[in-house]
């Protein structure tokens, strides 16, 4: 039984929102109609939009309906584009000299870090380590 209620609250929940989205959207043929109050009056009115906005879009020339990316205009934006950003300093590219020792390396330290585990007197040490670190610096300035 709870479970129909939480499926219930959370219907509720979806057409409430559904509603508040479509609300901007004005149909011609609609006057200033009373606020609907019930769940099925929002749910009506939530349909008759969406097939309103369905309508509108079928209505469309085919030109608008599509966009090509093939054109010759997409591309020539397109090539604009990366010129004009290909010069930027954060775009650059990187490159290694040597990539496949350093992939070699990588791989190298991977391993070692899974050989070593510290204990838990070993993270002790560390931490009173940075502690005593940092309380000498403050104790400096």
């Amino acid at each position: 039984m709870r479970r129909n209620q939480e499926q219930l609250i959370e219907f509720e929940n979806s057409i409430d929102n559904l509603f508040v989205h479509l609300h901007s959207i004005t149909m011609p043929d609609q006057g200033d109609s009373p606020r609907p109050v019930g769940l099925e009056e929002k749910l009506k009115q939530c349909e008759e939009k969406l097939h309103y906005l369905k309508q509108r879009v079928s209505d469309r020339p085919p030109s608008a309906q599509t966009y090509d990316k093939h054109s010759e205009i997409f591309g020539k934006v397109r090539n604009l584009l990366e010129k004009s950003t290909a010069a930027e300093a954060q775009n650059l590219k990187i490159s290694f000299e040597d990539v496949g020792t350093a992939f070699h390396v990588s791989l190298d330290l991977e391993e070692e870090e899974q050989d070593y585990i510290p204990s838990r007197a070993d993270i002790k040490k560390q931490g009173q380590q940075l502690v005593r670190m940092n309380t000498k610096r403050r104790k400096r300035k």
